[in-house]
């Protein structure tokens, strides 16, 4: 019999509303923003053997083999600029092709011209040693990564890395907005850009009131899904609705069989809803087949595709699974609103060879929105907030309200968020007057 747990998750509201703009970064189990990125090098490699884009896909054995000349180097551009936190190095496998001297630089250019700025100068160890891990303790900012190998190990013929990753922080948009308000003619929000140089800096925002158009109802079932990763199995099945029969694995399941990719996960399998929904429940059935079946995950939930990249979404569940065919549903403290759902399994189950999932249920609703205010600038920052004039009074009631961010390079940040507008003091103590007139008269 199949264990179902029914959880109430207060996760929801911390996420969705962004209470904190702590922005503690780290590659081990987070995110790595070298994973897949464009690699270029001003010297030769061996492309069948050794390729370029072997010192970021997520995979120690496959390492970047430059030619026997030093130095030798590799540019990472990351896409847009991070503030960089820590640095992780696997020295290639391969028979006497391993690095030893290195250094790593970082551009907002991409000249490498004398702008750039050192990260670190060191010797890598052999790959018998594993993992290099480095924090950057120092606020360091750039697109632009380069290593440079100035030697090899004694007895090698060239140098080589087996995977380089970074963990790091984009510019986040900021939206918050304060549960209740005194004035029916703004809201207390915060709404900015907080840079990667730790400092706040305006955005384009808009605030509406949103109307649900519908019941809280499955929305995932018979919806798109796709992965990044290798796997067996139907991807489609995860929003079939129908539980697979326990015991053996079937093409109802999914398996996921890579173990180390660009965000460091197990596998993942992210389902399109078609349009963006007031997320309010989500469930998950573990595969039943116990050699293969996930313990610890996480769902996300973003506005686009490219958001889970970034990164830019909304960590909605963390949680992991006892046994085997075990269903978890889970009710958010907060609802999320987005347009993809991804289930990541981070861990396996101590019996299992890899990760897996049999159902991914996605409960919400559609919605409406009117437009209450928008503008662009500096509202609040990160020690207090700021306040929104609002183009039309809203109702003494409670109101949902969404605070949709976006920075100048385009991450957005959206909170959904319940605000209850209170009576004015003055308004409170006429209807304290008044009342105490009436129970005067009524008692006569």
């Amino acid at each position: 019999m199949k264990e179902s747990r029914f959880k109430l998750s207060a996760i929801g509201l911390a996420v969705c509303c962004f209470a904190s703009v702590s922005e503690a970064a780290t590659i081990t189990g987070g995110y790595n923003v070298a994973g897949g990125r464009t690699v270029t090098s001003s010297g030769a490699f061996f492309p069948a053997q050794g390729p370029l884009t072997g010192l970021v896909d997520g995979l120690t054995g496959s390492p970047w083999l430059p030619n026997y000349g030093l130095p030798n180097d590799a540019t990472i551009d990351l896409g847009r600029s991070y503030r960089l936190t820590d640095l992780n190095l696997t020295n290639s496998t391969w028979s006497q092709r391993a690095t030893d001297a290195y250094n790593i630089t970082v551009s907002t250019t991409g000249a490498f011209t004398g702008e750039q700025v050192t990260l670190v100068t060191g010797n890598m160890p052999l790959p018998a040693a594993g993992t290099t891990d480095i924090g950057i303790t120092a606020n360091q900012f750039g697109r632009y990564v380069r290593f440079t190998g100035t030697s090899v190990y004694s007895g090698n013929f060239g140098g080589g890395v087996g995977e380089l990753s970074l963990g790091g922080v984009p510019n986040r948009a900021v939206s918050q907005l304060q549960a209740t308000t005194p004035d029916v003619n703004s809201v207390s929000a915060k709404a900015f850009t907080r840079t990667t140089a730790l400092t706040d800096a305006a955005a384009t925002w808009s605030l509406s009131q949103v109307t649900p158009t519908s019941a809280s109802i499955v929305q995932s079932v018979g919806k798109s899904v796709t992965t990044t990763l290798k796997d067996y199995g139907n991807i489609t099945t995860i929003t079939d609705g129908v539980d697979t029969a326990p015991g053996t694995f079937t093409t109802g399941e999914v398996l996921f069989t890579h173990i180390r990719q660009s965000d460091l996960s197990f596998g993942n399998a992210t389902v399109d809803l078609g349009s963006r929904m007031i997320i309010d429940q989500l469930g998950v059935r573990n595969t039943t087949f116990n050699l293969n079946s996930t313990m610890d995950y996480v769902i996300r939930v973003a506005n686009n595709l490219a958001d889970f990249d970034d990164p830019n979404y909304t960590d909605a569940i963390s949680s992991n699974f006892a046994a085997t065919g075990e269903v978890d549903n889970f009710v958010l403290g907060t609802p999320v609103i987005g347009r993809y759902v991804r289930f990541i399994s981070q861990t396996k189950l101590p019996v299992a060879f890899y990760t897996g999932l049999d159902e991914l249920t996605v409960t919400g609703r559609t919605f409406t929105t009117s437009l209450l205010a928008s503008g662009s600038g500096l509202i609040g920052g990160t020690s207090g907030f700021g306040s929104i004039a609002l183009n039309a009074a809203l109702p003494s009631q409670f109101n949902l309200l969404t605070l949709d961010v976006t920075t100048s390079d385009g991450l957005n940040r959206q909170t959904l968020q319940q605000v209850e507008v209170l009576p004015e003091p003055a308004s409170l103590s006429l209807l304290g007057l008044a009342g105490l007139a009436l129970g005067r008269r009524r008692r006569v």
